[in-house]
C-alpha cells in the first residue's frame, strides 16, 4: 500500500501528474476519503478495474458474465499464496504483459498460442469453484469461458469480426448506439440527474440509477 501511495506522490511531485486521478494504471486503490495518504493506515475502500473494454454489444457497455468473471478471478488470486519477491512479481508482470501482446496480433478465429496454458488456468479455476461451491451462475461463465478457449469464433473479437464492412466497424458501432438511444428515449422513466445534479456523489448516482437495488443489505454510509 505504502509503495503505491508513495509512487502516486512521487510521480506528482515529479510533475509528471497533476494529481491522483490522471494515475492510469490497470487497477487502482480508491479511498472514499479521497485522501491517498490515508489509505496507509485505513485501507483501501474499494478498487477500480480499468483494464476492460467498452462492450458494444451492451447497452452498459459491460456485460454481467465479465463482472461475474472478474468476481471469480479475484476470489482466486485472494485465496492463492502471494508471491514474497518483488523480483518474482516483476517476472511475472512482465511476462503477462508479453503474452497479452501476442495474442491480441492473433487472428481471433484461429486457437491461440497459450491454447495449453489458459486450459491449465480454466481447470484451476473449476478446481477452486467446486472447493467454494459457488453457484450455477458462476459455473456458466467458466463454461463459455471454455467453449470460448475451445472454439475460437465464439470470442468477443470473432463476433464482431462478422460486422466488418471494408475493415471497418463504424457502421455497426453506430447502428448499436442508435438502437441504445432508442430504447432510452422509450424509457418512461429516464434519468436526467446531471442535469438537475450534476455535482452528485456517488451514493446519489447509485441511488437514483438503481433506488434500493443500488444498496446491499448490510450498506452503511460511511462517515465523511
Amino acid at each position: 500500500m505504502r509503495e503505491y501511495v508513495d509512487n502516486v506522490e512521487e510521480n506528482i511531485k515529479a510533475g509528471r501528474l497533476f494529481s491522483e486521478a490522471e494515475y492510469h494504471t490497470s487497477v487502482r486503490l480508491k479511498s472514499m476519503t479521497g485522501n491517498l495518504t490515508h489509505m496507509i493506515n485505513g485501507g483501501t475502500d474499494y478498487i477500480e478495474l480499468r483494464m476492460l473494454d467498452l462492450d458494444p454489444t451492451t447497452a452498459l457497455g459491460v456485460r454481467t458474465s465479465a463482472v461475474r468473471f472478474f468476481r471469480i478471478l479475484l476470489s482466486y488470486f485472494m485465496m492463492t499464496p502471494m508471491m514474497t519477491t518483488p523480483d518474482k512479481i516483476n517476472l511475472k508482470l512482465d511476462q503477462g504483459r508479453a503474452m497479452n501482446e501476442v495474442v491480441a496480433l492473433e487472428n481471433p478465429t484461429q486457437q491461440t498460442i497459450y491454447h495449453h496454458e489458459a486450459q491449465n488456468f480454466l481447470d484451476q479455476l473449476q478446481l477452486f469453484g467446486a472447493t467454494i461451491q459457488w453457484g450455477p451462475e458462476y459455473q456458466e461463465i467458466l463454461d463459455t469461458m471454455q467453449d470460448r478457449l475451445d472454439n475460437p469464433r465464439l470470442t468477443p473479437a470473432a463476433t464482431l469480426m462478422d460486422h466488418e464492412v471494408d475493415g471497418s466497424l463504424m457502421s455497426y458501432g453506430l447502428s448499436m448506439a442508435n438502437r441504445y438511444q432508442n430504447r432510452a428515449h422509450e424509457n418512461p422513466h429516464p434519468f436526467t440527474g446531471f442535469q438537475e445534479q450534476p455535482d452528485m456523489n456517488a451514493d446519489e448516482l447509485r441511488q437514483r440509477l438503481f433506488g434500493v437495488m443500488g444498496k446491499p443489505d448490510n450498506y452503511q454510509k460511511k462517515s465523511e
